[in-house]
C-alpha cells in the first residue's frame, strides 16, 4: 500500500509537464499544494471518524 499523503504536496518540474503547459497555453503555471484533513480513528490529530 502507498501513503497518499504526498499527493498534497506542490508537485517537482519535469520536461514533460513543461511541455503539455505550454502546448495547452495555460499562463502563469505553477505547481501548488492541496490543503488535506486526515481523518484520525481516535480524533487525536485529525478529523475524528467516531462521534
Amino acid at each position: 500500500m502507498r501513503d497518499i499523503a504526498g499527493l498534497a504536496m506542490p508537485g517537482t518540474p519535469h520536461p514533460r509537464i513543461d511541455e503539455r503547459v505550454e502546448r495547452i497555453g495555460i499562463e502563469d503555471y505553477t505547481q501548488q499544494g492541496s490543503p488535506v484533513v486526515f481523518w484520525d480513528l481516535w480524533g487525536e490529530l485529525g478529523h475524528p471518524v467516531r462521534c
